[in-house]
C-alpha cells in the first residue's frame, strides 16, 4: 500500500501572479458593473415614476376638491362609492391607515386593504410599487390633504401592468449593454494584463539563461518598478562572479608559489655540495616565504566586496584604534601624528575590510617615514569616501608607482617584508570599485590617496 503524502499539493493555477492579478481585477469589475446597472434601473424606474406623477397632476386638483365636498361636516366615513363621480383608482386613510373612502374605480376592483398594504411601505422612499388584493401591481402616489374632519393621506393607485414591463424590458436592456461592455473590459483587461506580465516573463527568461551560463546579467530595459531588483540581480552575479574569479586566481597563484618553493626544498635537500646548516637555513627560509603566501592568499580571498547588503563603517573609531597600536610598534622613532576625520564620514563598506586597507596603508606609512604623518579622511558632494595618508620619507619613485601594487614588489627593500600589503589594498579597491593613486608629499615623502563611491544600489 502506498502513503500519499500528508502535504497538500498547491494548484499552480493558485500560484500564478497572472491569474491572481486577472481574477481580483475582474471580480472588481463585475461588482461594480452590476452595481452601476442596478442603480441605472433605479433611476430609470424614479424618472418614470416622477413623470407618471406630473400627467396625473394635471387631473389630481379636480379628485382632491371632490374628495373636499365629500368630506365636508365630517360625512367621509358615511360616503358611499356609489354616490362618487370620480373615475379615479383612489383611496383615502386616516392617521392610523384605516382606509375611510374609496373611489367608484377602486371599489369596482375591490381595494379595501389598500391602506393597510401602504402602511408596509410607507417608510420606504419612492416609487411606491405594490401588489394590491385585486391580483395587480400598482404605483402608489401620495398626497396629504387637511380637511375640517382631520388630517388624511390620498394615495391614488396607477396600474402598474405598463410600468413593470418597461421596467423589465429597460432592464433587459441595460443588462444586455453591460454584458457587451463587460466582454470588451475583459478582452482589454486580458490584454493588459498580459502587456503587465510582460517584464516578469521576461525577467524569468533571462534568470534561465543566466542559470545555464548564457548570460552573465539581466538587460536593462526594464520597467523604472523593476530597476532595484534588476541591478540588485546584476550587482550579486557580477559580485558571485568576481569572487569565484578571486578563489580561482587564489588557488592558481598558491598552488603556482608552493609548487616553486617546494621545488627549491628538493633541490636543497638532494643537493650533496651544501653543507647541512645552510640548506637547513635556506630551508626555514623558504618555509616562511610559503606561511607568507599562504597567509596572503586566504587573506586576498576573503577580502573585497561580496555581499549584497550595503555595508558603512564609521572611519574614526577604526583610524583612532590603528594609530597607538602602531606608536608602540614604532614607538623608537616618536612619530607625530595629525589626523583630520570628521566624526560622522563612513567607509562604503564592510569594518573588516576599512581595518585591512587602513592598516596596511598606516603601517606603510609608519614604517616609512622619518618622523611626520599625516592622515585626512573626507566625503564630498558627491558622498565619495576619501582616505588620504602622507609622510615625510623618502617616498616612491615614479619608476616603481605603478608596479608597486603588484603583489610583491616593495618600495623599500631595508625592511622586513613581502610586499603584499598594498596588493590587499589593491584587491579591496577594485572590489569597490574605487581608486588609488600615488603622488608626493606636502611634507617630501609619500602621498597615497584612495576614493570609494558610495554604493547606488
Amino acid at each position: 500500500m502506498q502513503l500519499k503524502s500528508a502535504i497538500p499539493v498547491k494548484s499552480k493555477y493558485k500560484q500564478s501572479l497572472f491569474i491572481r492579478l486577472f481574477f481580483s481585477i475582474s471580480v472588481i469589475i463585475i461588482a461594480l458593473g452590476i452595481s452601476l446597472a442596478w442603480l441605472i434601473n433605479q433611476l430609470h424606474a424614479q424618472q418614470n415614476y416622477n413623470r407618471q406623477t406630473e400627467e396625473l397632476m394635471i387631473d389630481i386638483p379636480e379628485a382632491i376638491n371632490q374628495l373636499k365636498k365629500n368630506t365636508a361636516n365630517d360625512q367621509i366615513k358615511n360616503l358611499s362609492p356609489s354616490k362618487n363621480p370620480i373615475d379615479f383608482i383612489m383611496v383615502s386613510c386616516d392617521e392610523n391607515y384605516n382606509q375611510t373612502w374609496t373611489s367608484k374605480l377602486a371599489e369596482h376592483r375591490n381595494l379595501q386593504d389598500t391602506c393597510s398594504r401602504y402602511k408596509q411601505i410607507s417608510e420606504q422612499s419612492p416609487p411606491y410599487y405594490q401588489h394590491l388584493s385585486d391580483g395587480q401591481d400598482y404605483l402608489i402616489y401620495s398626497l396629504p390633504i387637511d380637511t375640517q374632519s382631520g388630517k388624511y393621506e390620498l394615495l391614488i393607485l396607477k396600474d402598474a401592468h405598463g410600468f413593470s414591463k418597461e421596467y423589465q424590458l429597460f432592464s433587459k436592456h441595460t443588462y444586455v449593454m453591460l454584458m457587451l461592455i463587460l466582454t470588451i473590459t475583459f478582452i482589454l483587461l486580458l490584454t493588459g494584463t498580459i502587456w503587465a506580465m510582460q517584464p516578469f516573463r521576461k525577467m524569468s527568461s533571462e534568470l534561465n539563461q543566466m542559470r545555464q551560463g548564457k548570460a552573465h546579467k539581466l538587460s536593462k530595459d526594464y520597467p523604472s518598478e523593476f530597476h532595484g531588483v534588476s541591478e540588485a540581480i546584476n550587482r550579486l552575479m557580477q559580485q558571485s562572479h568576481s569572487q569565484q574569479q578571486r578563489y580561482k586566481n587564489t588557488i592558481d597563484d598558491l598552488a603556482h608559489s608552493l609548487k616553486t618553493r617546494l621545488s627549491a626544498i628538493k633541490a636543497l635537500v638532494e643537493d650533496k655540495v651544501i653543507q647541512k646548516q645552510q640548506i637547513q637555513d635556506q630551508v626555514v627560509e623558504l618555509v616562511y616565504q610559503m606561511d607568507d603566501k599562504v597567509q596572503y592568499h586566504l587573506r586576498r580571498a576573503l577580502v573585497g566586496k561580496s555581499s549584497l547588503k550595503d555595508e558603512v563603517t564609521e572611519a574614526a573609531p577604526i583610524v583612532n584604534e590603528l594609530i597607538p597600536t602602531l606608536q608602540k610598534i614604532y614607538f623608537e622613532k616618536e612619530i607625530q601624528v595629525t589626523a583630520d576625520i570628521p566624526s560622522k564620514v563612513a567607509f562604503p563598506g564592510s569594518k573588516d575590510d576599512f581595518i585591512e586597507l587602513c592598516g596596511n596603508i598606516l603601517e606603510n606609512a609608519f614604517r616609512l617615514c622619518l618622523r611626520q604623518i599625516h592622515i585626512e579622511i573626507a566625503s564630498d558632494e558627491h558622498e565619495t569616501f576619501h582616505l588620504t595618508v602622507e609622510d615625510d620619507g623618502p617616498g616612491i619613485s615614479d619608476e616603481i608607482k605603478q608596479t608597486i601594487m603588484e603583489r610583491g614588489v616593495r618600495a623599500d627593500t631595508k625592511h622586513p617584508g613581502n610586499g603584499i600589503g598594498l596588493a590587499i589594498c589593491q584587491e579591496i579597491i577594485l572590489s569597490y570599485s574605487g581608486k588609488i593613486s600615488i603622488e608626493e608629499s606636502r611634507f617630501g615623502g609619500a602621498k597615497i590617496k584612495t576614493s570609494f563611491p558610495k554604493s547606488h544600489y
